[in-house]
């Protein structure tokens, strides 16, 4: 997407005329939006600072929000790592 779209994009969003912002890790990164409650990880990044910055955009001026991430079997190894690395708790809900 070119920069004058993704301005756009964001515009609409922080106007809340866009309900839903899906967004890759490189875009994340640049995303500076207020009171949003929750981000959901489709899949965990493989660096870990990037699930810092995708799970942070919940987390500005002090409020508090939800990263809920989905998680595959094979993905438990990389939950464990994530949560060493960054000193955080994961809480399994299965649906």
């Amino acid at each position: 997407m070119q920069q004058k779209e993704r301005d756009k994009v964001m515009r609409a969003f922080k106007n809340e005329n866009l309900q839903y912002l899906i967004s890759t890790d490189v875009s994340a990164r640049g995303i500076d939006v207020r009171d949003l409650e929750f981000v959901i990880h489709h899949q965990l990044p493989e660096q870990t600072d990037y699930y810092t910055h995708r799970s942070g955009r919940t987390a500005r001026a002090g409020k508090t929000g939800i990263s809920l991430a989905l998680v595959l079997p094979y993905e438990i190894e990389r939950v464990h790592e994530i949560q060493k690395e960054l000193n955080i708790k994961f809480t399994e809900v299965t649906v």
